[in-house]
């Protein structure tokens, strides 16, 4: 100030400002593209992943659905054999209608409780594809409720042909302890075949749930293909 130098000084302190702070925003902008960069990778990681356990669930539902054609010709011709006036049919269709199961579809993120964390749900930046896996479990849980009351169903069946045939005679082991079977008594009773009977209306029902689910599994599939071979 005593050398009249005052401006020069300012001039030199705010230039000094400056260039810290033009440090500082060029620090945080290297920082936001890195960190970028780093989210960008993590949720490519997070979508290939994401096709894979997808891609796995189509197998699984094609499967599921042959399945089910199986067991509706079981389920068909069980009912055709059944009645208050049919009688024993030959020893293949008889040990095919014997055979009382029911078919599981399990996915992968294929119920609420088994999706992923928020913390990778926030990796995701495609709003469209965040709510075709949100909605995803819904379309599943009503598959589920049709499996499971063909689980039931099946459950009734078995006993009802527990309380006519003689399991331990199918086993060699136990063979020499074992009741005597009444396959005709079985076949006519009206119980057995009107569980059947409702068994197949509700695996129609569950078939037309998990061909909807074959389909939102497919708009999951095409979203992640394009989004993975966009940003690649």
């Amino acid at each position: 100030m005593e050398t009249g130098k005052t401006g020069k000084y300012l001039k030199y302190a705010i230039g000094e400002i400056l260039l810290v702070m033009i440090g500082i925003l060029l620090a945080l902008q290297v920082n936001n593209w890195n960190q970028n960069r780093i989210d960008k990778t993590r949720e490519i990681t997070l979508l290939e992943q994401l096709l894979d356990n997808f891609l796995s669930n189509k197998k699984n539902i094609e499967k599921g659905l042959k399945d089910y054609e199986i067991e509706k010709k079981y389920l068909e011709s069980t009912i055709r054999n059944t009645g208050p006036e049919v009688e024993i049919p030959d020893s293949v269709t008889l040990d095919s209608i014997s055979s009382i199961n029911y078919v599981t579809v399990e996915l992968v993120f294929g119920s609420k409780n088994n999706m992923f964390s928020n913390q990778q749900i926030e990796l995701i930046t495609n709003n469209d594809l965040k709510r075709a896996l949100f909605t995803f479990p819904n379309y599943y849980d009503d598959y589920k409720d049709g499996e499971d009351l063909i689980k039931e169903l099946t459950i009734s069946q078995r006993k009802i042909h527990q309380k006519y045939i003689s399991l331990s005679a199918t086993t060699e082991q136990f063979k020499q302890n074992a009741f005597e079977s009444n396959f005709l008594a079985w076949l006519r009773d009206r119980d057995f075949q009107n569980v059947t009977v409702d068994k197949i209306w509700v695996l129609n029902g569950a078939t037309r749930n998990l061909k909807t689910l074959a389909d939102k599994n497919l708009e999951v599939i095409n979203q992640l293909t394009e989004i993975i071979n966009t940003e690649q």
